[in-house]
């Protein structure tokens, strides 16, 4: 197949010599004894080249009606378009004869018409698309992404469907994995034989499975995986570091360098995983699953993965990080540890209210009660790598007798002034490493605003203007939770009126939309982790004598597996104990967000916060007040 320089990165032929792991994969797609192929990988890898050149491939040597279902229409169409180009492409070149493109003119939504066979368009929403036409071959292309019809049903299932009047039939999956149970995950560890990319150590000829990991037990402990990562002391190094000296560690202990890296994962082959003490028989490829990772883009070399795993560690994002370069669906802890042993271990020295010298910045987070009767709230400091402290928790009343002739609620308005008027101060009289403050402010508190979002908008409206309006300078945000942000972490919405009860906001409301479902993995992740490291969620030192509600409620989260009104698996957090609310664990959500929204691209790296430091110590010829205000508001960004 010839390339299209428009869509692909060269206009070159389609090599398979630095991607030897496709060529089985496409064999097996014109193999009349395979019914079904799985491949689960990480994303850049070949997948959607992989697959216009199988449909193009069969177009020209084994036509027959193909359908390809994609996530979206703006997906298909997409895929339409690079499909009709590197036909064309391929055409041009004379390494075609049979297959045709149509004029553009001719283009339309419901197929690809490639002469020979049409190849019809799907997406996971599109009911009637899913059920059309009987196809011979069905390409389904990043499955875990799919949402169903609410009257349809799962799409792989329908999608499936329409290969019923064919004996000899294909399903096609491919996609890289989300968070356990993923669909492609349990598809691919269905499939009657497994397979894994075995590479040759380049130095010493041992035959292994490529790892990002390193063996932590057993005869190759140590080995087997991206070495670079820590230093002598175990810790996680910078990923300036990580990349200047990651390389690969065989299981026999070589060391593979990056000049190395394209023949040690080119020189290898599919081998079926064991089954027991029995290897699975290559004979039964009825249904072949294949996985395959970030290490097998030839544009990824030894120090991006490096450096890909630091900055997700350091950014709090390794959950994305599993699918996205591993291709693996990311597990999280199933069991919540006890609150004692939690306040316990991740103690830290600091008593409550006080803060580390340690942190460069405060947040909060805010959670109104449904019952209207008062708020809870959490202070958090902020450090290097993502390390955090916990400050101040507590509950604040309303008041009863003045909740029905007070415009501002009496809990928001305590709550105001105990969390943003405060000024904690620096444990043992000392101060703050990065800019040298005795007692240190909250820098930004994300209040919820889903139960009462009118009473927001009426506390927000009685702060300063300063406090609450500002590209980035502002101390509060309203915010909302919200599954449907499609990868995004958090998105501004302005507002000019309750979409519920359609009550208008005097002056609009700014409310911040959060996927606060993806922190809650991360939360839970750090309750395990041990604490004095670099990243670690550290309590004070008295939160088990004075903290037992709050430490209950943080360890009082679960998560759970349910079948949602299309019939698909969905992952849910919510109260393991149904008599325990989960608010403060709510508060240390957003207490994150804020602390996300701060950082910014400065990042959690402490080199740029240091540059910034000392950039602030210098003295300017400038107004002081000008000068602070143009240096706090590169610390908002």
């Amino acid at each position: 197949m010839r390339l299209d320089r428009q869509f692909e990165s060269s206009s070159a032929r389609l090599d398979l010599r630095h991607r030897p792991w496709w060529r089985e994969i496409l064999t097996a797609l014109a193999d009349p004894e395979v019914r079904q192929i799985t491949v689960k990988a990480s994303t850049q890898v070949g997948k959607t080249l992989t697959l216009i050149a199988a449909l193009i491939y069969l177009a020209e040597h084994d036509p027959a009606p193909a359908m390809v279902v994609l996530p979206d229409e703006a997906s298909a169409i997409e895929f339409r378009d690079r499909l009709y180009a590197n036909a064309a492409a391929t055409i041009k070149a004379g390494e075609a004869t049979r297959i045709r493109v149509p004029k553009p003119w001719r283009w339309n939504r419901r197929w690809a018409d490639l002469g020979t066979m049409r190849v019809y368009l799907a997406w996971s929403q599109a009911r009637q698309r899913l059920r059309g036409r009987p196809c011979r071959r069905v390409f389904l292309s990043e499955i875990d992404v799919y949402e169903g019809h609410r009257n349809a049903g799962d799409p792989v299932a329908q999608s499936h469907q329409r290969t019923k009047a064919f004996l000899r039939y294909l399903h096609y999956h491919e996609s890289s994995p989300t968070e356990h149970p993923s669909p492609i995950g349990t598809l691919e560890a269905k499939a009657s034989t497994r397979y894994r990319w075995q590479a040759r150590c380049p130095q010493c000829g041992h035959q292994q499975e490529l790892r990002f990991f390193l063996h932590d037990t057993g005869d190759f402990k140590g080995c087997g995986g991206i070495g670079g990562l820590r230093d002598a002391g175990g810790e996680l190094v910078s990923g300036e570091i990580a990349r200047a000296k990651a390389h690969y560690v065989c299981e026999r202990g070589c060391r593979i360098d990056e000049s190395q890296r394209l023949r040690f994962i080119c020189d290898g082959e599919w081998v079926p995983l064991s089954r027991g003490n029995a290897q699975a028989s290559p004979v039964e490829r009825r249904s072949l699953g294949y996985h395959l990772w970030a290490i097998h883009s030839e544009t990824q070399s030894f120090g991006d993965l490096a450096v890909s795993y630091v900055e997700a560690v350091a950014e709090g994002k390794i959950r994305d990080w599993w699918g996205n370069m591993l291709g693996i669906e990311f597990r999280p802890a199933q069991k919540i540890p006890a609150w004692y042993e939690v306040g316990t271990r991740l103690a830290a020295d600091h008593p409550r209210g006080y803060v580390p010298r340690q942190a460069w910045f405060l947040t909060a987070g805010l959670d109104l009660q449904q019952e209207l009767n008062g708020c809870r709230f959490v202070v958090r400091a902020w450090g290097a790598h993502r390390t955090s402290w916990l400050v101040d928790w507590g509950w604040i009343d309303r008041q009863e007798d003045a909740a029905a002739t007070d415009v501002v609620r009496s809990d928001l308005r305590l709550a105001g002034e105990q969390i943003l008027q405060t000024q904690w101060p620096v444990w043992r009289q000392e101060r703050t490493e990065l800019i040298d403050l005795a007692a240190v402010p909250v820098r930004l508190l994300c209040v919820d605003s889903g139960h009462s979002p009118s009473a927001i908008h009426r506390w927000m409206r009685s702060l300063p203007e300063a406090w609450t309006q500002g590209e980035g300078s502002e101390r509060v945000r309203a915010i909302k939770g919200d599954h449907a942000l499609n990868g995004v972490r958090f998105a501004r919405s302005d507002l000019d009126r309750n979409v519920r009860t359609g009550e208008r906001y005097e002056g609009g409301m700014t409310v911040w939309r959060l996927a606060v479902a993806d922190l809650y993995p991360d939360l839970v992740d750090r309750l395990f982790a041990p604490a004095g490291k670099p990243g670690s969620w550290h309590v004070t030192s008295d939160a088990v004598t004075l903290g037992k509600a709050y430490l209950q409620q943080v360890c009082n989260l679960e998560r759970r597996i349910v079948i949602d009104k299309n019939g698909r698996k969905k992952i849910e957090w919510g109260p393991r104990n149904h008599h325990l609310p989960v608010d403060f664990a709510d508060c240390e959500v957003y207490a994150e967000f804020a602390a996300e929204m701060i950082v910014g691209s400065l990042g959690w790296d402490p080199a740029p916060w240091q540059a910034w430091a000392e950039k602030r110590k210098k003295p300017s010829s400038r107004p002081t007040a000008r000068r602070r205000a143009e240096e706090d508001n590169l610390a908002d960004r």
